[in-house]
């Protein structure tokens, strides 16, 4: 807090929020604004994300076993990259387990 003024730095009081959480500085008579940094930040990602995303759109009925082959990685690498499309990018599974296929709910 070395840069801020003796005035700006009493805006530092109050940063948590009702459920503990900081919010961040703000104060409108002191001239600091709210930092919103998770708003505007849009979904990263990952090279190998980018490329299974490419893949499943080509075929959607392809299986986290030929994913992994298609990226060179291991079929644990390509699970936890469905995972985490399924929370980026809404990545869903419609049918059964063998003759089932992906979309992209979002």
């Amino acid at each position: 807090m070395a840069f801020l003024s003796s005035r700006a730095k009493c805006a530092v009081l109050n940063l948590q929020s009702a459920n503990g959480c900081l919010t961040g500085l703000h104060r409108a008579d002191v001239g600091i604004k709210p930092l919103d940094v998770g708003i505007n930040v849009g979904i990263n990602f990952t090279h190998s994300e980018e490329s299974a995303i490419k893949i499943i759109r080509q075929n959607s009925k392809t299986t986290a076993a030929q994913l992994s082959r298609d990226l060179d990685v291991t079929l644990r690498q390509a699970e936890r990259i469905i995972a985490s499309l399924k929370k980026k990018a809404g990545l869903k599974r419609r049918g059964a387990r063998k003759n089932g296929e992906w979309y992209f709910e979002k």
